[in-house]
């Protein structure tokens, strides 16, 4: 929540200088996949935003407004709301949104275009890191820590643990956010390799009988987790019900939702 409301917290500071309350009504577009895949964890989202409109736009009247779009998860449909929003650079002064990596690299072609300030209040995904590294025109602030740097974290903590001695890394991918899950774990992967760090990493689907087994026969020294929250709370069972009592790192990195 408090990512959610980062944003509207600083548009005071941005707004003062564009909102006139004699010139035409402004807008901040809030860009969401309302209705797609993701839809859950936007609402949670979306309603800290509502907050936080309540809360620190209320001071600008009628000079500017928020206003919601949705893409539905769909990197089509998000060009095509970009392309819209950057036609109507007049009014639109800030979009806000997004989940999605794939679905944000989508927009941002176009909102890199017409110079258009983005904040990305929920998308982690490498790429977008690696957008901005191109040098690309446009103001994008993304909020939550890329994959890359989550990925960086987790390999330290680990590095910091075991150092370069020979162990078993099962890492968990989630099938139901492979994307999400899959980007986390080639970054991992990147990072151990480069680092010559000696480790025997598994990537795994995330299985309930595949993880009771491996548990319950102490193959590995260390479980990562990437993926949905479900995926965390499944896991946290299956550990909790296991007859065996194990000591190792577990290192859990989800949605947040």
């Amino acid at each position: 929540s408090l990512a959610t409301r980062t944003p509207l917290s600083a548009a005071p500071v941005f707004l003062s200088s564009v909102c006139d309350s004699s010139g035409p009504q402004l807008t901040i577009a809030v860009v969401g996949p309302e209705g797609g895949r993701e839809g859950p964890v936007w609402n949670a989202i979306y309603q800290g935003i509502q907050e936080g409109e309540q809360s620190q736009l209320s001071a600008y009247g009628k000079c500017i407004t928020m206003k919601m779009f949705s893409d539905a998860g769909d990197a089509g449909r998000a060009r095509q709301t970009a392309e819209e929003l950057c036609g109507d650079g007049d009014h639109v002064v800030l979009v806000i949104g997004y989940v999605e990596t794939t679905v944000a690299n989508a927009a941002l072609e176009y909102y890199s275009k017409c110079g258009m300030p983005v904040i990305l209040v929920a998308t982690t995904g490498s790429g977008v890191t690696k957008w901005n590294q191109k040098g690309n025109s446009g103001v994008v602030l993304q909020l939550p820590p890329s994959n890359i740097q989550q990925a960086s974290h987790v390999f330290d903590a680990l590095a910091d643990t075991f150092g370069r001695s020979d162990i078993s890394v099962l890492i968990l991918i989630d099938p139901d956010n492979r994307d999400y899950s899959a980007d986390l774990v080639n970054e991992f992967t990147r990072l151990a390799i480069a680092n010559q760090s000696g480790w025997r990493l598994s990537p795994t689907r995330f299985d309930e009988h595949v993880i009771r087994e491996r548990w319950e026969s102490g193959a590995d020294d260390a479980m990562l987790m990437f993926g949905m929250t479900d995926k965390a709370v499944a896991l946290a069972h299956i550990i909790r019900a296991s007859r065996v009592l194990a000591k190792l790192p577990i290192v859990v990195v989800t949605d947040g939702a």
